[in-house]
């Protein structure tokens, strides 16, 4: 009913859309012709030509297999890192823009950019330096990720309709030891933490051998639970066009994304594989309302389906790990589920007995903006925008539980079962996870002029952006901007910009709301000079800018304000056995009365060059940002007196400093065989330069100085090898070493291990990210590839997967994986790669230190496209404008030094995924 409900819905924003545009669907020009834009669009964001930006058109897009576009933008934009954290099939990534995570911007509003699908942009542009940000006031600090959406040209309708299906592939899996294996393994850690073996010699014997599948087993987890290739296919049909009167863009696309655990369909009556639709439309339209009128209307809805089993994909993947092949069997003798009082989620069950869960979830952004030409002075327009976000999510729980049968075999061969758990009824209710909307408008004027050799271009404008988030009651997060915005060009020399912006944050103390961010840039383009006679330079102009802008992203709910909260039951009364609680109320943190923003000051100094007829071109900056006021926990000067928790100040200072390099050619489009090569590279240093960080005893130990968020932790120095090595070995506090720990340096010589014993590791340069892409066309063939990386990348190896025998539920005891086969021993001493075997969690073994802290470097072949498009002469015959095949992947070659993990998807246990897909184009 839900699903038929969305898409009822999706019908009804599709035919609001048609019906808006259908009025103004005339014609003038020929079938196949294309008039560039005649007007500006309302919706249209003045980027200063002093600014540090970069841009990839949304063509470029396209040859990516993804669900959404933040999958696609990696490596083709100077001085933006993105880091995969998970598998999940719409986890996008976090953006990193000089150090930073920016603030995205979608048609010139702030908001989620879930879910779109690559046909519906026009650019993506990175905005990086103060003259560029000023727009952005009290949030534009961290830079912005701006992308522009595809409007319609001035044509007859043009239908480009695009069917692709592809195969995914989880990449850089945890090979997990079969039951003979792990049985020896775990006996040695049980010996090593002084217990004794918990499995004989016999029963090694009966898991090397599988001759007892009931009491002995040996299950793959994984191999049965899950599909090597899972499916995914994806439908888009756009359509642009218009006449004098109007023009539009409509975008329709649907995603169905098969998830890798196995259907339970023939065993339900319901689908529990987890899996995903999604269905997207957009509609882009402008209107010429008068000779002095414009009007753009922007409509885009997503509705979207997930299901997964009962217990939950993430639970389930969980599990592989808390779960060895020897813990029970799929099924007893009985052909019931089996478990154990250790491990009673039996993970067969879990996939395809615990019911399914189907989460819905909607979004709906509406824009409506106008620009009025003002005659009485030329050049001079009113402009406006208001938009209406909503997004809505709840999940439908129609789980059940299930019994699981313990089996044991007595001394005279006789069996029994016990049974773990109940079979419960199937739940059905229903959780609401969001309801959020956002109200956004803006007003202003601007005026542009242009005498002699002389251009101005100015701008007046205030916006309000107001968020309601989670629907829970909270107030709303209220940001307003006032921005005044001046650009000069004089005969194509000379360019100056001035922006002042004015912003407010509701979640401020009153007297700290309203901020001011001035930002200048100048440029100068020599090229344009009339004694700059050189042949071989076509282009060469010198760039700056400075300014300050803020950061309120981590300003938190009002937490200026006294608050109170419940402590819970601690307060009883009444005198019987069973006294009645009463929760009590406490004061929380302190409060901070002078709470304010983080300031950003940005100098930005850049270099364009232009040569061979500008078909090489070359873009350089570099960047020093210095960040004030950021927020931090006060350390020192600190009571503990009160008793009270402290809360965040404007105390911290942080340097994000670096350069971006960004390099295109291309051999002329005009030859029979043109191509275009692109390389960008971001260098990017920080550095804390204050933490009111207390006085510390050793200079190895001091954060102060070092890059934002280093590690630290004890230097690795081998393996304890010899008796005489322990009874020389230093103290460690808490913990008594054995042969085979990893042993430490003891930094200060004290002969103790302890925290003055903690420095920095890793790699402290600057973090380096690149990629270089090469597209080419001949004959109605086109290939592409695109090359990404980053160096200087420090990654935590000691996580879950790489970890042995680690603790779960009801003491279960976890996997282990074939990097601990190269464990220490006394016969492997001199080759061991890894620590002598624990139970759980190993205090020493597995703490932060130099030995888990690996160079996580790569190079990845990110993607490759192969396409042709077919012969003009075929498609005039069946009245088509183009057609095209293609072929495309995606992360399908990776170069790292890291074992046993996926350089980008370090600590999840979804690994990532590689893609092999192809589709077919028509055009119409």
């Amino acid at each position: 009913m839900e699903k038929l409900m969305g898409i009822l819905f999706f019908k009804r924003v599709f035919v609001t859309s048609l019906t808006l545009m259908l009025p103004f669907l005339s014609f003038s020009q020929d079938e196949d012709t294309v008039v560039s834009v005649q007007y500006k669009s309302p919706f249209q964001t003045f980027m200063p030509p002093t600014g540090s930006l970069d841009t990839v058109n949304g063509s470029r897009l396209l040859s990516f297999p993804v669900t959404n576009v933040e999958t696609a933008l990696h490596g083709l934009l100077s001085g933006l890192d993105i880091r995969i954290s998970s598998g999940d099939r719409f986890s996008g990534g976090t953006l990193n823009l000089r150090g930073q995570a920016p603030l995205v911007v979608i048609d010139g509003i702030v908001r989620s950019w879930s879910s779109i699908n690559p046909e519906q942009v026009e650019n993506v542009t990175v905005l990086k330096d103060a003259v560029s940000l000023s727009r952005y006031g009290m949030r534009g600090a961290n830079g912005v990720l701006l992308i522009t959406t595809r409007r319609g040209g001035i044509s007859k309708p043009r239908i480009s309709a695009t069917a692709q299906a592809g195969v995914q592939q989880q990449l850089f899996q945890a090979r997990y030891l079969d039951a003979y294996n792990y049985s020896l393994l775990l006996n040695e850690a049980i010996v090593n933490q002084g217990g004794t073996a918990r499995y004989t010699q016999s029963d090694l014997e009966l898991y090397r051998s599988g001759a007892d599948k009931y009491g002995h087993p040996n299950v793959d987890w994984r191999d049965l639970l899950t599909n090597k290739n899972a499916g995914m296919q994806r439908y888009n049909v756009n359509i642009d066009g218009g006449g004098a009167a109007a023009r539009y863009h409509l975008d329709f696309d649907y995603l169905n994304q098969n998830g890798f655990l196995k259907s339970g369909k023939d065993l339900n009556s319901y689908e529990t594989n987890d899996y995903a639709e999604r269905y997207l439309i957009r509609a882009n339209v402008d209107v010429k309302a008068t000779q002095t009128t414009t009007l753009g209307v922007n409509i885009f809805t997503r509705i979207r389906e997930l299901n997964q089993p009962g217990a939950t994909v993430a639970t389930i993947y969980n599990n592989l790990y808390y779960t060895p092949n020897n813990a029970y069997p799929v099924f007893d003798p009985r052909d019931s589920l089996a478990g154990t009082l250790q491990y009673r989620d039996n993970l067969y069950g879990s996939a395809f007995n615990s019911g399914y869960r189907r989460a819905f979830d909607r979004i709906l952004y509406s824009d409506v903006a106008l620009r009025q030409e003002l005659p009485f002075i030329k050049g001079l327009y009113a402009k406006g925008v208001a938009s209406f976000n909503y997004s809505f999510g709840q999940t439908i729980n129609r789980s059940k539980t299930f019994p699981v049968y313990a089996m044991s075999v007595g001394t005279a061969n006789d069996t029994t079962y016990s049974q773990i758990g109940t079979a419960g009824a199937q739940a059905n209710s229903i959780t609401y996870n969001s309801q959020n909307r956002q109200f956004y408008m803006e007003g202003g004027l601007g005026y542009d002029w242009s005498g002699d050799q002389h251009q101005l271009h100015s701008e007046l404008i205030y916006n309000i952006d107001r968020s309601d988030v989670g629907g829970s009651g909270d107030l709303p997060v209220l940001n307003k901007n006032i921005l005044n915005t001046y650009s000069y060009n004089y005969s194509d020399k000379y360019f100056g910009d001035v922006s002042i912006a004015y912003s407010y944050f509701n979640r401020l103390p009153e007297a700290n709301q309203w901020g001011l961010f001035p930002s200048i840039g100048l440029g100068w383009k020599l090229s344009s000079e009339n004694w700059f006679t050189s042949g071989a330079i076509d282009l060469l102009k010198l760039r700056a800018s400075y300014g300050k802008v803020g950061n309120n992203l981590n300003i938190g709910n009002f937490t200026y304000l006294v608050d109170y909260a419940e402590s819970g039951p601690l307060f009883y009364t009444g005198t019987s056995t069973t006294p009645t609680s009463s929760a009590t109320i406490r004061e929380p943190a302190l409060v901070n009365n002078d709470l304010r923003w983080e300031s950003s000051y940005n100098l930005n100094l850049g270099v364009d060059i232009g040569l061979l007829n500008n078909r090489l071109s070359l873009s350089a900056d570099y960047f020093n940002n210095n960040i004030t006021d950021n927020l931090i926990l006060r350390r020192s000067g600190a009571s503990t007196v009160l008793g009270s928790a402290l809360t965040v100040e404007n105390l911290g200072k942080l340097k994000y400093s670096g350069v971006d390099v960004s390099i295109d050619y291309n051999n002329g489009q005009e030859r029979k065989f043109n191509y275009v090569v692109n390389a960008n590279v971001g260098v990017a240093q920080s550095k804390l330069v204050f933490d009111d960080e207390l006085p510390v005893s050793y200079s190895y130990m001091a954060r102060t100085g070092q890059p934002v968020n280093q590690a630290f932790g004890y230097i690795a120095d081998g393996f304890y090898n010899t008796q005489s090595e322990l009874d020389n070995a230093p103290v460690i506090e808490g913990y008594t070493p054995q042969l085979g720990d990893i042993k430490f340096k003891d930094l200060n010589n004290d002969g103790r291990i302890d925290i003055f014993d903690e420095t920095a590791l890793g790699n402290k340069g600057p973090r380096i990210f690149y990629g270089l892409s090469f597209m080419a066309r001949w004959s109605g063939i086109e290939f592409s590839m695109l090359w990404n990386g980053s160096q200087n990348n420090n990654v935590w190896t000691n996580v879950l997967n790489n970890l042995e025998f680690q603790t779960g539920a009801n003491n279960s005891i976890g996997q282990a994986s074939e990097m601990h086969l190269n464990r220490w021993t006394a016969a492997t001493a001199a080759t061991a790669t890894y620590p002598r075997l624990s139970l759980g969690y190993n205090p020493n073994n597995h703490r932060a230190s130099s030995f888990w802290l690996k160079d996580g470097s790569y190079i990845r072949l990110k993607n490759v496209e192969l396409a042709y498009n077919l012969p003009q002469s075929w498609m005039n015959s069946i009245n088509l404008k183009g057609a095209r095949v293609f072929i495309n992947g995606l992360n399908l070659i990776t170069f790292t030094k890291l074992e046993n993990m996926d350089p980008e998807v370090t600590a999840s246990l979804m690994p990532n995924t590689r893609v092999f897909n192809c589709g077919l184009n028509l055009k119409f």
